[in-house]
């Protein structure tokens, strides 16, 4: 059944009693007021903080993140107390330019999370100027961050406030994620010619940014200037810009460490240029991205058999996530024969059936090819047995199903009794599965489930009456499981 809610440990107890005894107590009103240049207290701060001094800095991280992850904006001064020069892993989940007060003190600082802060362009000067060991940087949804931020982070010779020197950061940030700023493929051809150890870029004008620079080389008798030189690993081709022919080659003559690939079948897309991917032999995770209807409609040539199944077969067992989204139909068949070490499947329509293996033995048999798949989502009707084969995957910790009457009672039901029972499934979330109701999610709460969310949306047979019942039930047995229904 459900795990049993457990005590918190002494360590979040101690956590909580910390935070609600700072905010609200007079402890920010018995700080001194810290100016940018008012370097003796800075030192003395520093030197004399006990915090600093005696606590472990994964502990202090956890103090901090205390105050930072909230959504509620945090005096600067309990922050400039709090933070040690030892911290290697902050994230702000709002942002303050108070806050810059305290950046040069951050040269140890490996991972920094600022999705979702709004943070502008002059954090990025101050970060490429005092967090010269970062490793990692998050701006995703920063609408604000721009190619000047990019510049200024790699201290480009444009910007004469700026030292001309390279900071080392350009020699020791490895992944950064501009996802959904205002950065175009200018400052994502700053990024990749200047970030020298970069590792992951994400951003869907990366692939454009490779096409142009390789096609810049060669108009200026360059053609291998640039090989070599990038290390992305991730690569998403473009969902805006009608498909070139020769494209997907340019890029990826300058990548040869890619291990995730995500392409929009958009026009012009054919068949014969996916086949260039075949070389990626180390590839671990590949998405066909579906463009929405409004910029592209169905008007590729891409089809699975073609397209995908060439892919899959040259480096299938090497793919721990597939994503196929743009597809209608989808044999499971030849995606279990050439993917059998899959943690991540996304599918639509998969077409199938295992009509001459009813037998028992034969269905576990086919059961050893998904044995490691974690995480399930599946989109529109599939055949109930297909269904049934999937949801028996013995490692699933996550089943995410939309708009999928083929789902049963009987399907949740068989695969939680006569397989091995979702023996390790922690969430269940579906949408528009009218099929269901709340004799098959009964299923789910047996004693071998370690089930901790579970969430409906839109289904017809599962309602107010189901949630009270099994909220009661949640109470009454002290569960640690999480129910909702809209």
């Amino acid at each position: 059944m459900p795990r049993k809610c457990e005590i918190e440990s002494l360590v979040k107890l101690c956590l909580g009693c910390i935070k609600e005894t700072i905010e609200n107590s007079k402890f920010v009103v018995n700080l001194p007021s810290i100016q940018k240049d008012d370097k003796e207290i800075f030192v003395s701060l520093e030197t004399n903080n006990p915090l600093h001094q005696l606590i472990p800095v994964t502990l202090s991280e956890e103090i901090v993140a205390l105050f930072t992850r909230s959504r509620k904006l945090t005096d600067a001064k309990i922050l400039k107390h709090l933070i040690s020069p030892r911290i290697q892993n902050l994230c702000f989940s709002v942002y303050s330019d108070d806050y810059l007060v305290f950046f040069p003190k951050l040269g140890n600082l490996l991972i920094l999370d600022l999705q979702n802060s709004r943070v502008g362009n002059h954090w990025l000067k101050y970060i490429g100027a005092y967090c010269f060991n970062l490793r990692s940087l998050n701006l995703e949804n920063c609408i604000d961050v721009t190619d000047t931020g990019i510049q200024w982070l790699c201290r480009g010779t444009d910007y004469p406030e700026m030292r001309k020197e390279s900071p080392k950061l350009c020699k020791t940030l490895q992944r950064l994620s501009v996802l959904y700023t205002s950065v175009t493929q200018r400052g994502i051809q700053i990024a990749l010619t200047h970030l020298l150890s970069l590792r992951v870029l994400n951003n869907y004008f990366t692939f454009e940014a490779l096409v142009e620079l390789a096609q810049r080389a060669i108009d200026s008798k360059r053609p291998g200037y640039y090989n070599d030189r990038f290390c992305t690993s991730i690569l998403y081709t473009s969902r805006f810009k009608l498909f070139r022919s020769d494209s997907l080659r340019l890029a990826l003559s300058l990548c040869h460490s890619l291990t995730r690939v995500g392409i929009h079948v958009i026009k012009g897309l054919k068949d014969s240029d996916l086949l260039c991917f075949k070389v990626c032999i180390n590839l671990q995770g590949l998405k066909m991205l579906k463009c929405p209807p409004p910029f592209f409609p169905n008007e590729t040539e891409i089809t699975f058999d073609g397209g995908v199944a060439p892919l899959l077969e040259a480096f299938g067992k090497s793919l721990k996530i597939l994503s196929l989204q743009y597809f209608d139909s989808a044999p499971i068949s030849t995606i279990a024969e050439f993917c059998p070490n899959l943690t991540w499947l996304y599918i639509n329509n998969v077409t199938g059936s295992l009509d001459n293996e009813r037998d028992l033995g034969c269905i576990k048999e086919k059961m050893s090819m998904f044995k490691d798949l974690k995480f399930l989502s599946c989109f529109e009707d599939i055949q109930p047995d297909i269904l049934l084969l999937l949801l028996s995957s013995p490692s699933l910790q996550h089943i995410s199903i939309s708009d999928c009457d083929t789902l049963s009672d009987e399907v949740l039901q068989k695969a939680a009794i006569n397989y091995y029972g979702f023996q390790n499934l922690q969430k269940l979330q579906l949408f528009n599965c009218n099929s269901v109701s709340g004799r098959g999610i009964e299923a789910l709460l047996v004693d071998s489930n370690p089930i901790e969310n579970i969430s409906f949306f839109g289904c017809k047979n599962l309602g107010s009456e189901n949630n009270c019942k099994w909220s009661k039930l949640i109470v009454k047995n002290n569960w640690n499981l999480k129910c909702f229904v809209y």
